[in-house]
């Protein structure tokens, strides 16, 4: 079982994702789970990471903009955070709240994530 202090785990998975979104590999084992909801896209590691290079065609300076929330249990953590992005498109802005569901191995990397994304539309949804 790992001892990940998940709080400082998150803090500086946040400040690495900030400053160049692709430097997070550092964080993730060579094998790697992955799963996203609500896209329902999933694979290993090289597909999360695919991934990752097709958002930034068409969206930039995504940016976890404040971490909301932390909980770890054991090889378990979860950060909840509000994301933003630029539409590559002029569109202008992308907002949207983020769970990270990750499993660590006994070195402290991820081998599993579930990630949700929740758009949060710039116009109330009439039940605020």
């Amino acid at each position: 079982m790992t001892t990940v202090d998940f709080d400082a785990f998150a803090d500086e998975f946040a400040r690495v994702y900030n400053a160049g979104r692709l430097d997070i590999k550092q964080f993730y084992a060579d094998e790697v789970i992955w799963i996203e909801m609500p896209g329902g896209r999933n694979g290993g590691r090289d597909d999360f990471f695919s991934a990752l290079d097709a958002v930034e065609e068409v969206l930039s300076d995504a940016q976890i903009t404040e971490i909301l929330r932390t909980y770890s249990n054991g090889n378990l953590g979860i950060l909840e955070n509000r994301w933003t992005a630029t539409r590559r498109d002029g569109q202008g802005a992308l907002n949207a709240l983020q769970s990270w569901v990750w499993e660590f191995d006994d070195a402290g990397r991820i081998t599993m994530q579930r990630d949700y994304f929740m758009p949060i539309p710039e116009e109330p949804m009439g039940y605020e």
